[in-house]
């Protein structure tokens, strides 16, 4: 009996023990160094940048006319209110 307790205390710090040498053996190898590029391939940044332009420019422009559109037909219906 005392020996089947002493091999179960013995069995769990053996255990620990293989627990805590693989925590502390976790290593890393590097295989290939990395390098970075010479040339930027992906983004393209001046092309994003134009395009974002664009587009802001044509919303502005549609909005100024959406914005106008509006204005007229509250016009609009205000004279048609006072000729009523």
């Amino acid at each position: 009996m005392v020996q089947e307790k002493l091999f179960e205390l013995l069995t769990q710090q053996y255990e620990m023990a293989k627990i805590e040498e693989a925590k502390e053996d976790i290593t890393f190898q590097v295989i290939d160094r990395a390098v970075p590029p010479e040339k930027r391939i992906k983004p393209k940044r001046k092309l994003v940048v134009m395009l974002a332009g664009v587009v802001s420019l044509f919303a502005g422009v549609f909005a100024v006319f959406f914005m106008e559109f509006l204005a007229n037909i509250k016009e609009r219906e205000e004279e048609g209110d006072e000729q009523a």
